[in-house]
């Protein structure tokens, strides 16, 4: 694959951005890491302060919200080759989902989850039978997969924790297509900082990306060879 056409992929749970300060210092760090395509949960913030995260490198700004102690966004780097086609939120502002052109045609879901199990949430993105347990449903019929699971499956790394219980878990995932399973490089956890989950990181080559078969063209220096005019 032509590693030119490569996305970078950040999802945060940032636990509210209605803090300026925090906001400022969110949105650096955003910046430093270069993602073209970053999924925020918990932003905290009304539609129209949403659109406001749409700053410097960003050139998109997608937002679902709902009560002050949710909210979702999308953030799409104004270098990357992309075109919203449609978008659709949940009132409770807990999803949004957006189908896009980033080289060819693309889903994105932005997905916050309540800590109780809710399946009308999951149904509301892929029709589900109640008696499923929602999430792994969900996975099962839209044929998605934990990609950190997948590239580390023995691994221990947590993207959670919880003060009033003092333990550490990871809830925090992406979920990709098993089909572009292929495109995708690495996935990584990092550090927990302004939050109380840490970001997660997907590195993925692009799936469509087609080597042309270079235009044959005549030696034009043989119209000068008699030999050749000849033949």
């Amino acid at each position: 694959m032509n590693k030119l056409y490569r996305s970078y992929l950040m999802s945060w749970n940032v636990k509210g951005l209605n803090n300026v300060i925090k906001r400022k210092k969110i949105l650096s760090f955003i910046r430093a890491k270069n993602c073209q395509i970053v999924f925020i949960q918990e932003t905290h913030l009304s539609l129209l302060e949403s659109y406001r995260l749409g700053a410097g490198r960003v050139g998109f700004v997608g937002a679902g919200c709902g009560s002050s102690n949710r909210g979702v966004a999308i953030l799409i780097d104004r270098r990357l080759q992309f075109k919203c086609l449609k978008q659709s939120m949940d009132k409770e502002g807990r999803m949004l989902l957006m189908l896009c052109e980033i080289q060819g045609y693309n889903i994105l879901a932005n997905v916050y989850a309540p800590n109780e199990i809710t399946p009308l949430l999951y149904t509301t993105i892929t029709p589900i039978p109640k008696t499923h347990i929602a999430l792994k449903g969900m996975c099962k019929a839209c044929c998605l997969a934990d990609v950190w699971r997948l590239q580390n499956p023995s691994g221990r790394d947590y993207t959670f924790y919880s003060p009033p219980h003092q333990s550490l878990s990871i809830i925090d995932i992406f979920l990709v297509s098993k089909p572009i399973m292929t495109a995708v490089a690495s996935t990584s956890i990092g550090s927990m900082i302004l939050s109380d989950h840490s970001p997660i990181y997907l590195f993925m080559f692009a799936i469509n990306t087609t080597v042309r078969s270079p235009r044959w063209r005549l030696n034009s220096s043989l119209l000068l060879d008699e030999a050749f005019k000849d033949s």
